[in-house]
């Protein structure tokens, strides 16, 4: 069912869900730009307070974005389709929630400033289900009959895994705030 994009049509039928992607994205980097220059009154607020540095800031960003496009390219049918790939038998809304509900709570801790935890414990689980997706259906490539698993199960775990690292630099970000600034 596409429903992003049924939802993201307008009259004209011209506006998608990728459209809207780009949009997000646009304004991701406008709110870098504003973080940017917002570090010095950052500085200047009284000790104890949790205030994200314009690198958090620019890593939950990344993080609501490219979890966000994940969660539509779900949404609309765009990911794997290799039988042995078992993150494929999730149901197409759970797998949605898998990425998009991460984006809406790190965009709500961007906002809130609250949820830190929380928001890269959820980060995570999106990657990881990835990470061993594939994982599992390069080393079935490797040990199964021809025609099986996925050639490039390496290379997606790998891609995967990279978001894991997005993930705990965020966490040593957030981390490194609440330090600088005397927080908990």
């Amino acid at each position: 069912m596409n429903f992003l994009a049924t939802a993201f049509t307008s009259v004209s039928g011209q506006v998608t869900a990728s459209a809207i992607l780009i949009a997000i994205g646009v304004a991701a980097l406008a709110a870098l730009v504003v973080a940017y220059f917002a570090d010095e009154r950052i500085a200047n607020m009284p000790e104890g307070t949790i205030t994200p540095s314009p690198a958090r800031t620019a890593a939950l960003l990344t993080c609501v974005f490219v979890w966000g496009l994940m969660a539509a390219g779900v949404a609309e049918g765009l990911g794997s389709t290799n039988p042995d790939t078992w993150h494929t038998r999730i149901p197409g809304w759970a797998s949605a929630a898998i990425w998009g509900v991460p984006a809406a709570m790190a965009l709500w801790t961007l906002i809130t400033r609250r949820g830190a935890w929380a928001t890269v414990a959820l980060l995570v689980i999106g990657p990881v289900v990835r990470v061993l997706s594939y994982g599992w259906a390069w080393v079935i490539y490797l040990t199964a009959d021809e025609g099986r698993g996925s050639e490039g199960g390496y290379y997606y775990a790998g891609l995967h895994l990279a978001m894991v690292g997005i993930v705990i630099t965020t966490a040593y970000l957030t981390r490194e705030d609440r330090a600088v600034r005397g927080g908990p």
